[in-house]
């Protein structure tokens, strides 16, 4: 398995990781997640984020061909509130592993990569945020060495 850095000529299959990443996403909050087949990703997403020196985008390529990526982007703490400690932390934003590539250790891989990538570029820690009821991706950032921070709650109103 080789990680680098994505380029413009892989959206095809990163179009194709996302499809999969967003189907899943729906079927635990459809209320929150719209079905794939409700919309597209665009190439111009992907080349802002290849463009922005805040992000990072690695995929992970074997001979079946690109089966995962993972998305950091730089930021800093919001000023807006002063009893915010000010910090410099990274995000991962996405991480997608092929449902046919699970289990292999491509996930763990890319997070190395993303977390190493973050601590290069000056950040403290990273962040990241887990859709409720992926129980798999809970363990993965668990045995990583992520710890929750908070639980964000929501109600629907009637």
């Amino acid at each position: 398995m080789n990680i680098r850095k994505a380029t413009q000529k892989d959206f095809e299959a990163i179009e194709l990781l996302y499809r999969e990443a967003d189907l899943i996403a729906y079927e635990l909050l459809p209320s929150f997640f719209k079905h794939p087949s409700e919309f597209t990703r665009s190439r111009d997403e992907l080349d802002k984020q290849i463009g922005d020196h805040l992000t990072e985008v690695f995929v992970a390529e074997d001979e079946r061909g690109i089966v995962g990526l993972s998305v950091t982007v730089l930021q800093k703490t919001p000023t807006a509130f002063e009893g915010f400690v000010e910090r410099k932390f990274a995000e991962l934003v996405d991480l997608v592993v092929s449902t046919q590539a699970r289990r292999e250790g491509i996930a763990t891989v890319l997070i190395s990569h993303a977390e190493n990538w973050a601590k290069q570029s000056g950040a403290e820690s990273i962040d990241l945020t887990v859709v409720e009821g992926n129980s798999g991706a809970e363990i993965l950032y668990h045995k990583s060495g992520y710890i929750a921070r908070s639980h964000r709650m929501w109600k629907k109103l009637a």
